[in-house]
């Protein structure tokens, strides 16, 4: 399971390293997802990538969690690089959809979106 999945600055790049690190020939599934919001976790995870000297990260995390849109973009982004690496037939990608989104959602579903 590649989860969860950071905002990144080379989407494509963090997919084919995670399949490499998973060694996806030797998987029947690849679980994946962006991360998600639970409690304080984005505060606490924030602050862990901090004292860890990934302030970048951190940076883009806090940018993508405050906006919608930008959420949106940064799991799609994550999404489409799995799919681009990851066999359809493999891949399983955890979402959360609503109203706003759920078509373009729907419509990846045979490349291995889960909808939930």
């Amino acid at each position: 399971m590649i989860c969860p999945s950071l905002p990144q600055a080379y989407y494509f790049k963090f997919s084919l390293d995670m399949a490499a690190a998973i060694r996806i020939d030797r998987c029947e599934h690849v679980w994946a997802e962006v991360i998600n919001v639970r409690g304080d976790s984005f505060t606490r995870t924030e602050k862990a990538l901090w004292d860890a000297g990934y302030g970048s990260i951190a940076l883009e995390l806090k940018r993508v969690s405050s906006d919608k849109m930008q959420w949106e973009q940064y799991a799609r982004d994550t999404f489409l690089a799995h799919a681009a690496v990851i066999p359809e037939s493999k891949l399983r990608f955890l979402q959360y959809v609503d109203n706003s989104n759920r078509d373009w959602w729907k419509e990846r579903e045979p490349k291995g979106a889960v909808l939930l």
